[in-house]
């Protein structure tokens, strides 16, 4: 699948954004699209992408046959992983470390990270990374100033990671097989002005990312997501007006401290449950199309 395109008549489009990127997902023709081949930078996280299945209710040349193999594929996958060991398929969730990005509106940064599945990454983030809370410069008070961030590619500088035991040296890059694109998402407001020239304002934030490796260059690449939570800590500094011109608000740093209570995995009964399920929409449109 080409970056920005996507078939005529593939039923209608989903995606899953990672800010200004996304995975898209087909719902009318199944669309199963791997991250294989993703680079920073592409509008897309590009992949093959194969199309079986209903389109648009009806099944496609072939008759049913085709229809009930691949139901039948897709219901087997789906209670396999009741049964199935936990493995690589599991999300890293981020139970520890920090994102710092240093003050000025060009400030670079660094990561280190820690995870499960013995994930960790440490590095250094260039200023050309994506801050929102820049954004302040100034703002007045009662502004809504964004937490979101986004560092990819050659965001990354000297960027090492660890996974299961396997060591990445070259993390990011333009040749590198191995690329972390990682983002953070929350909120806060400006306060109002008191006696000090500076205020630290805390709140909640979300982390999602993406790790995707290989161990070489010519070796077939796998991709994890990441997920997280914690603490953002703000920065703000005083611009004394004029008379003329009003106190404000800019930006002066932030950091994330990550929590280190992991989200949930779901249980197996609870994906016992969605292939039952899964297991009954497929009877039933296999019975529309034989029909």
């Amino acid at each position: 699948m080409n970056s920005g395109r996507h078939q005529k008549g593939a039923g209608r489009l989903f995606s899953h954004r990672f800010r200004d990127r996304c995975v898209p997902f087909s719902i009318g023709a199944f669309r199963a699209t791997s991250l294989k081949g993703w680079r920073p930078g592409a509008a897309f996280l590009r992949g093959r992408a194969q199309e079986v299945v209903v389109i648009n209710g009806r099944p496609p040349a072939g008759g049913a046959s085709r229809v009930t193999r691949a139901l039948a594929f897709l219901t087997v996958f789906l209670v396999g992983l009741t049964v199935a060991p936990v493995a690589r398929a599991d999300p890293i969730f981020i139970t520890g470390g920090q994102i710092v990005v240093g003050p000025g509106l060009n400030g670079p940064g660094t990561i280190g990270l820690i995870g499960t599945r013995d994930f960790s990454v440490t590095g250094q983030l260039s200023g050309a990374g994506r801050v929102d809370a820049r954004e302040c410069f100034p703002c007045e008070p009662g502004t809504a100033i964004s937490l979101g961030t986004v560092w990819t590619g050659f965001d990354l500088l000297a960027t090492v990671a660890a996974l299961e035991g396997t060591l990445y040296t070259q993390v990011g890059g333009a040749n590198s097989p191995n690329q972390l694109l990682v983002q953070t998402a929350g909120a806060t407001v400006a306060p109002a002005f008191g006696t000090s020239n500076q205020v630290t304002l805390t709140a909640p934030f979300s982390f999602e990312g993406l790790f995707t490796h290989a161990p070489d260059v010519t070796g077939p690449t796998a991709t994890e997501t990441l997920f997280g939570s914690g603490l953002a800590t703000l920065s703000l500094v005083r611009l004394p007006g004029d008379g003329t011109v009003p106190d404000l608000w800019q930006y002066g740093s932030v950091r994330f401290d990550f929590a280190s209570t992991a989200a949930p995995v779901p249980e197996p009964a609870s994906l016992v449950l969605l292939g039952s399920g899964l297991a009954l929409i497929a009877r039933k449109t296999l019975r529309r199309a034989s029909k």
